[in-house]
């Protein structure tokens, strides 16, 4: 019997050990908390792509994407304002292909203009996308864009869970 509880104990203590949260740079001087260490990769157009999923009902992600190889400045990015995120918004979804837009608003987050977005990706065409839902927030640092998400693998509410992440949030 002791060496079961034994046994038991130890697989707590080193599955808390795996899980624990990880504070992570997502650029120069912003950084989020995962749940967990997460994976990174980079895709073709040169963004740096940060994931968790140790949740089967959830992918924590976040992207970092320079926009000046783009043609597009840090002094572009602030003087088009809150109506840059208009002009990138339907290529960005359109991008994800077959998403629809459940509810998007410009809000001002931890001091920067933010793109705050709720999707359905249940029929996108992207595999990397396939789940139920995608909460996202979207925010500029010089040509730099930074993207959170939070997508949903099952038809569970975490629009509390996105809120959270969101807000693990540290602009340096």
């Amino acid at each position: 019997m002791k060496k079961f509880l034994l046994l038991i104990i130890s697989a707590l203590f080193s599955g808390l050990l795996f899980a624990q949260p990880a504070e992570t740079y997502i650029g120069e001087k912003v950084k989020v908390t995962f749940p967990g260490k997460p994976d990174s990769a980079t895709n073709p157009m040169g963004a740096k792509i940060l994931s968790y999923k140790n949740d089967p009902t959830k992918i924590c992600a976040a992207l970092s994407l320079d926009v000046a190889p783009m043609g597009l400045s840090a002094d572009m990015v602030a003087s088009m304002g809150d109506g840059l995120w208009d002009q990138i918004k339907t290529p960005m979804m359109s991008q994800m292909g077959n998403v629809d837009i459940l509810k998007d608003e410009v809000i001002q987050f931890k001091g920067k203009s933010c793109l705050k977005v709720e999707l359905d990706i249940s029929k996108s065409s992207a595999e990397s996308l396939k789940g139920k839902k995608m909460y996202m927030l979207c925010f500029f640092i010089g040509s730099v864009l930074h993207q959170l998400n939070v997508t949903t693998l099952t038809d569970t509410d975490m629009k509390a869970d996105a809120e959270a992440f969101f807000n693990t949030l540290t602009i340096e």
